[in-house]
C-alpha cells in the first residue's frame, strides 16, 4: 500500500484525498436530506389528521346534549 501511495503524482495524491474527504460530506448530506423530507411528510400527515380532527370535536362537543336528550325522549315512551 505504501509503495502504491509513493508511486502517485501529487495531483493524484491530492484527488484521492479529496476523494476520500467527500465521502463521508456525501453520506451526511445525504443523511440530512432525507431526515428534511421525513420531517415534511410528517408535517403533512399531521396536518391530514388536524383536519380530520376538527369535524370530530365539534360531534364530541355535541354528544353529550343528544345522550341527554336521547334519554328524556326514551324515559317518556
Amino acid at each position: 500500500m505504501s509503495r502504491f501511495f509513493h508511486r502517485l503524482k501529487v495531483s493524484q495524491k491530492l484527488m484521492l484525498i479529496s476523494v476520500f474527504f467527500m465521502i463521508p460530506d456525501t453520506v451526511l448530506l445525504c443523511l440530512f436530506l432525507f431526515s428534511i423530507n421525513d420531517n415534511i411528510r410528517f408535517a403533512e400527515w399531521e396536518k391530514y389528521g388536524n383536519e380530520y380532527q376538527r369535524p370530530l370535536e365539534n360531534l364530541l362537543e355535541h354528544l353529550p346534549s343528544h345522550l341527554v336528550i336521547a334519554r328524556r325522549s326514551a324515559a317518556r315512551k
